[in-house]
């Protein structure tokens, strides 16, 4: 077998091996958290990387010290979770309601493959993307396996099922394919809202353009994803050419959310930042920054653009 199964003490002796500092509470940590996740996902920057051999650690390395930078990042996914709900929130009624009036005479509107762009290849998913709208109101050839009460209450009494209700149950990934779905009329009237509430918190001006917006956007739903699934976060790459850091989508949220909930947003990822920093030893935050796209901690201080 190519990966052997190993007990805990197993673990710890090969973890000792290589150099690192355990303590008391190890077997619990592991038997909580795993190993692999706890480990394998967070042990890199302590690695010594000018010694020969496997996983090698820095002298001194502790293994409170990779556990601490665990929990950093899983405070840091549940902080960039709070905010980006509040992203996704101005998403949904921003395109509600700029498609509603476009179309004031259609509460259905949106299962009309007429009302979505029709360039390149978006008539094939925007008549997927319909047909995903509407087994959730009921109306596909596989009915939904859970309906929302409120879902329920304007399927089975109203005649019809408006957007700000069907709107309400998407997911972000599908509140953006909504948006991307658009024409470029109601394309441009999204972000020119965006713009408008930019401009009306923030000190300053900012054009904001559909591209913008949708880069923003997609990279957004990505990390919130990172996030929903517990995954690693801090030096998380999410596009093809793994370019795109948690500085990117701090920077995307800074463009979607109020100036009080973007500085809001710094102050706790900042906060989270320094408390660690306080656990390290063998590395700094001079080590960590880098990995998150920074160079400095100065580049979480909000500014206005």
């Amino acid at each position: 077998m190519d990966k052997p199964f190993k007990t805990y003490d197993q673990l710890e002796g090969i973890l000792s091996s290589r150099g690192l500092v355990l303590g008391s509470h190890v077997d619990g940590i592991l038997e909580r958290e795993g190993y692999y996740a706890v480990v394998n996902g967070y042990k890199d920057p302590f690695l010594d990387t000018e010694e020969a051999g496997d996983d090698a650690y820095l002298p001194g390395t502790s293994f409170d010290e990779i556990y601490s930078l665990f929990v950093m990042d899983r405070h840091l996914r549940a902080v960039l979770f709070r905010y980006i709900t509040f992203a996704e929130a101005t998403l949904k009624s921003v395109s509600t309601y700029q498609f509603c009036l476009a179309h004031p005479d259609d509460n259905e509107a949106y299962l009309k493959a007429g009302c979505y762009r029709r360039d390149r290849n978006y008539p094939e998913l925007v008549s997927g993307y319909i047909h995903e709208l509407a087994r959730i109101i009921g109306r596909g050839d596989r009915k939904p396996k859970y309906m929302r009460d409120y879902l329920r209450h304007y399927v089975e009494d109203h005649d019809n099922v408006p957007l700000w209700v069907v709107m309400n149950n998407l997911s972000l990934g599908q509140a953006f394919k909504f948006y991307d779905f658009q024409t470029e009329a109601v394309r441009f009237a999204v972000a020119q809202r965006f713009q408008a509430l930019y401009n009306q918190t923030h000190h300053g001006c900012r054009r904001i353009t559909h591209t913008r917006l949708r880069k923003s956007y997609d990279r957004i739903k990505d990390f919130r994803n990172i996030c929903a699934h517990d995954e690693r976060l801090y030096c998380a790459r999410v596009d093809k050419s793994k370019s795109t850091t948690f500085k990117d989508v701090m920077g995307d949220l800074q463009t979607v959310l109020s100036n009080e909930q973007y500085k809001s947003l710094c102050t706790s990822v900042t906060s989270q930042l320094i408390e660690v920093s306080s656990r390290l030893h063998t590395i700094g935050l001079d080590d960590i920054l880098p990995l998150m796209g920074f160079t400095s901690m100065d580049e979480l201080a909000p500014r206005d653009m």
